[in-house]
């Protein structure tokens, strides 16, 4: 229908009426019953009935920046990215930024291996398998470094080496994304040895001031640990998507060389990704909770 503005002016204020009142029909419908064909979205910053009341609960997985940025989230091993930030990670896609997980080990030595008599290179191939079907669920293409997996022995400089890399490499603004050093769990100061040592090389490098930008996550909620930092409950859609990319990371095919070897190995984890929180610290704008070199 298309509504002139000449004529009576009485008869055209009425019509406006007519259509505002037709407007708040439909937003009121959409409120009662709502509208299931949609895709989930992100929710307002500034709206945290979602995610629980932990803290003052708001996205930020990112610094504040203008326009999208890349965002690099870096790990030790293939699954430390959807157990710490899928959710996240959900929400930086949604924002049209750049995202590039990068795996510095294949993570080969998981106890899982010998279980299965799966030797260290057919471990390696299958998670990278895992990780490549869990990230093609937010359509990202993770990237491998395939250092050594040797339980506790990734390189500091070899993995500072890759961030000044990427960093002098990318046009625009960046946000690097790693496991905590502050994290403590499973018996360990500051969990496991190699989620330490890639922290540390970013930590390194933020110190150094190539990095500028740089927000650790934890994982240490994941292991009956404490929970510290900025935590957010996941919502609907994230949750949703960070069981797909668990149950990727589960999925058994032994004639295409899947094993399900992430979800096997950290079951504890896994299963507390549906209630537990993901939380986070921004170094950039806390830079005491870093540890020293």
């Amino acid at each position: 229908m298309i509504w002139s503005c000449r004529g009576d002016p009485a008869e055209g204020e009425a019509r406006i009426r007519f259509a505002v009142r037709l407007a708040l029909g439909a937003m009121l419908a959409l409120a009662a019953f709502g509208c299931p064909g949609l895709r989930p979205t992100a929710t307002p910053p500034t709206t945290a009935s979602t995610r629980g009341p932990i803290q003052k609960l708001e996205r930020t997985s990112t610094p504040t920046l203008a326009g999208p940025v890349t965002v690099f989230w870096v790990v030790a091993h293939p699954d430390d990215e959807t157990i710490s930030s899928a959710g996240a990670m959900y929400e930086s896609v949604e924002a049209g930024n750049r995202d590039v997980v990068i795996s510095v080990t294949d993570g080969e030595t998981s106890g899982v291996g010998p279980q299965l008599r799966l030797s260290l290179k057919q471990v390696a191939a299958a998670r990278d398998k895992e990780a490549i079907a869990a990230l093609a669920v937010i359509g990202i293409v993770p990237v491998f470094l395939h250092e050594p997996d040797t339980g506790g022995g990734v390189q500091l400089g070899f993995v500072e080496k890759e961030i000044v890399k990427l960093a002098s490499e990318t046009k625009g603004p960046v946000v690097f994304e790693g496991l905590s050093p502050n994290d403590a769990y499973a018996g360990l100061p500051h969990g496991h040895p190699d989620h330490y040592a890639v922290a540390r090389a970013l930590q390194a490098e933020f110190n150094k001031g190539v990095i500028h930008n740089l927000v650790f996550r934890n994982l240490s909620n994941f292991s009956n640990g404490k929970r510290y930092g900025t935590c957010e409950f996941l919502s609907a859609g994230e949750m949703k998507t960070k069981q797909a990319m668990r149950a990727a990371y589960a999925y058994v095919n032994v004639p295409i060389g899947r094993y399900g070897i992430a979800g096997k190995s950290v079951g504890m984890m896994w299963r507390k990704t549906p209630t537990e929180p993901e939380c986070h610290e921004n170094v950039e704008l806390h830079p005491g909770i870093a540890l020293a070199p």
